[in-house]
């Protein structure tokens, strides 16, 4: 059984909070509002939505810019501008811009949690999954990872993958991305090649803030499972990533990209992002904005396809996940709620892994975005921009979000309680763990025959 500090964890987050306060300021540059930095411009960009954090983002992705200035529209219906800058001219007084200094981080970026939570571990603000000071290489991760579930990552590129639907104009979508709670045009999905009928491996690449059209993104996440032996593996690459000619992990920490530089994570870094805090029922969370992906070769793994998080095993590989576990819950509907039960179809489950420094998970965190009358950064539930939950539900249902949150206090019960006390009402069940690798298989009768009999029947 894992022992958790309350106090530390409290200490954790606080000092998490902090620093994630401070990353917005050290990591975006602040927006000069009503300045303009006339000069040294190399490039002009109609922008297609009228904001200087598209503009910033513009600068972000171009390695020539130093500085940049956002025209507001005109009037006449002229489109804002975005001119790229190769100096820092000064910056004058003027109503019709918004300038600034190119960051390496666009402010989509900064506010991620994903991003905010990796540079609170490299603060080393967060706890890591590990037993004692034994960790894994990426190479040895990416071996343990082949061989626990049966196939390999390859090297890939996020122009194969399919274009993320419903992401509007990155402000507010149809189907926003609900890891960050963010709108993201032009991410991309994909299944790797390499799979088979029980395992599958799947890229991400979220521009989180970058153009649309580029081919840099911020966020390129892979997920390596098998749903026979519950094996499951996470590599994560953050911030301004050439998405082309990506090397397989097992190259490790130090392959070269197209840039030139190494990007994957290491595996205690990428424990340390919080993964199982998120992936903690399953291989594969199916909220809309990737449960609409359905159509081939780049279709989200779903119950079709027996990859359904409701019988699958859950065992997280790697000696930095050793420490990782969680565990399934189910309770009765809340009164007044006739609906099926918010585990007919999936499990909803509690980590022992913290998330974003918060207890995350199915049940304690996404059930009851799932079910909310309103969701971060997405329009209105309607026939186009469907509620998450229940499947096949359109409109908000307070009943549904009235059961969700009973799953809610039953994880956040289990969790406060050092994973001892049950809630009333509540069922706990152990579901991920570390993965144990099967003992060697013993010989066959005629390999053992030959191995006994032979050396007796060998002339001396």
């Amino acid at each position: 059984m894992i022992n958790v500090r309350h106090a530390e964890t409290r200490r954790q987050m606080a000092a998490a909070l902090a620093l994630m306060s401070t990353l917005l300021v050290a990591h975006a540059q602040k927006l000069e509002r009503g300045m303009n930095r006339p000069g040294t411009d190399y490039r002009q960009v109609e922008l297609a939505v009228a904001d200087p954090e598209a503009c910033q983002s513009e600068c972000v992705a171009d390695t020539q810019c130093r500085s940049f200035s956002y025209v507001k529209p005109l009037r006449n219906g002229a489109p804002a501008l975005c001119r790229l800058k190769t100096g820092t001219p000064a910056p004058t007084a003027d109503a019709c811009c918004v300038s600034g200094l190119r960051s390496e981080v666009t402010p989509a970026q900064a506010r991620s949690l994903l991003y905010q939570s990796h540079q609170a571990f490299q603060a080393r603000v967060r706890a890591r999954g590990r037993v004692g000071n034994v960790s894994d290489t990426l190479a040895q991760y990416a071996a343990k990872c082949d061989a626990a579930t049966g196939i390999h990552v390859p090297s890939f590129s996020c122009g194969n993958g399919t274009e993320v639907p419903g992401q509007g104009n990155g402000v507010t979508c149809d189907r926003p991305n609900v890891l960050n709670g963010q709108c993201d045009p032009g991410s991309r999905f994909q299944v790797l090649p390499g799979g088979n009928a029980d395992a599958v491996a799947v890229a991400h690449c979220r521009r989180v803030g970058l153009p649309a059209n580029g081919n840099t993104f911020n966020d390129i996440a892979v997920i390596q499972h098998n749903k026979k032996n519950g094996a499951t593996c996470f590599y994560q690459a953050l911030t301004n990533l050439p998405g082309n000619n990506i090397p397989a992990p097992s190259g490790g920490e130090s392959a070269p990209w197209a840039d030139g530089k190494g990007h994957w994570i290491d595996p205690p870094g990428t424990e340390g992002i919080g993964c199982t805090g998120c992936h903690d029922s399953g291989g594969f969370i199916r909220s809309e904005y990737l449960a609409q992906m359905k159509t081939a070769p780049n279709a989200l793994p779903s119950n079709a396809t027996g990859f359904d998080n409701q019988t699958t095993m859950l065992r997280y590989v790697g000696l930095d996940y050793a420490t990782n576990r969680s565990w399934s819950i189910t309770t009765a509907n809340a009164a007044g709620d006739a609906g099926p039960s918010c585990t007919a179809c999936h499990r909803l489950a509690v980590p022992s892994r913290m998330a974003f420094g918060m207890i995350n998970g199915t049940a304690a965190h996404f059930a009851n975005i799932a079910t909310a009358a309103t969701q971060l950064s997405k329009n209105a539930h309607g026939p186009n921009s469907p509620i998450w939950m229940r499947p096949g539900a359109v409109f908000y249902n307070p009943q549904a979000e009235a059961t969700a949150g009973k799953y809610r206090d039953c994880a956040k019960t289990f969790f406060s309680s050092n994973f001892v006390t049950v809630g009333a009402g509540c069922t706990i069940t152990p579901l991920g763990e570390p993965w144990v690798p099967p003992p060697p298989k013993p010989p066959g009768a005629a390999a053992f025959l030959a191995a006994t009999l032979l050396p007796l029947q060998t002339p001396k």
